[in-house]
């Protein structure tokens, strides 16, 4: 593994400020160099809220190849297929591949919530009386985190004397995408449906709504799907369902 190949992202959890009013800290950390390259105090913990936070660390530190997170809103949805979210079709697009822990089980993103644990501990207890005194805390942790605490992991350096920032850039504008002169494209509506011949429609997923989705058939009848260079599963014309793909190990 190296810097920027995996980052992780959560949110802590919910904890009431002096105010009596909610904090959901949204962390995003380098998993190769520990470096925490995001900490915000945010008045909900969804998409629309976290989203311009991803945006402002992307243009600072550049794009991972892969984004770990838990399953749950607004990063995935095991409901889904492939677990994809709004936000997880956005991170598709910017190259970004989405990676999920398996359902209950927080260990598999184990140096993330030791870091949780810290935070907590550093930067919660007492709380600050409003986001934006709590953000001052939040703010001084992660500048201890990244610059004067060495970890073992590490061979005793700081996640800053390790971590480099990323040579992909933050597209501005999302190109499109385009699929192979073999693959078969389809639109998805936006109750997350493709229309397959005449047997009606066939599920896929409502984050894709509006967007092309690829379709190689890589044997009679049975198709690969795609978005964009993300594998989303198969899909068999005989039983007319979809398939989940095999997450990938990480």
């Amino acid at each position: 593994m190296a810097p920027n190949e995996i980052w992780s992202a959560d949110f802590k959890g919910k904890f009431r400020m002096g105010n009596t009013e909610y904090c959901n800290p949204l962390t995003i950390a380098d998993s190769f160099s520990q470096f925490l390259l995001a900490i915000f105090g945010l008045e909900k913990a969804d998409g629309e809220c976290s989203k311009p936070i991803f945006e402002k660390t992307f243009c600072e530190y550049g794009l991972p190849d892969f984004l770990h997170t838990d399953n749950g809103s607004p990063f995935g949805s095991i409901q889904a297929l492939r677990r994809m979210t709004m936000l997880s079709v956005w991170l598709m697009e910017l190259g970004i591949i989405p990676i999920y822990s398996d359902p209950a089980s927080p260990g598999q993103n184990g140096r993330h919530e030791r870091m949780h644990r810290d935070l907590k501990r550093e930067a919660t207890r007492p709380p600050g009386n409003t986001l934006r005194s709590q953000q001052r805390l939040f703010n001084s942790f992660r500048d201890t985190y990244n610059n004067i605490r060495p970890h073992e992991s590490l061979g005793m350096k700081t996640p800053s004397e390790v971590h480099v920032r990323s040579p992909r850039e933050f597209p501005r504008i999302i190109r499109e995408w385009e699929y192979e002169s073999n693959v078969l494209m389809k639109m998805v509506t936006v109750n997350g449906t493709i229309r397959w011949k005449n047997k009606g429609f066939v599920m896929i997923s409502s984050a894709l709504g509006g967007k092309y989705i690829g379709m190689e058939e890589i044997e009679t009848g049975l198709w690969a799907l795609y978005y964009r260079q993300v594998p989303l599963g198969y899909f068999d014309e005989i039983s007319n369902k979809v398939f989940e793909v095999e997450d990938m190990d990480f």
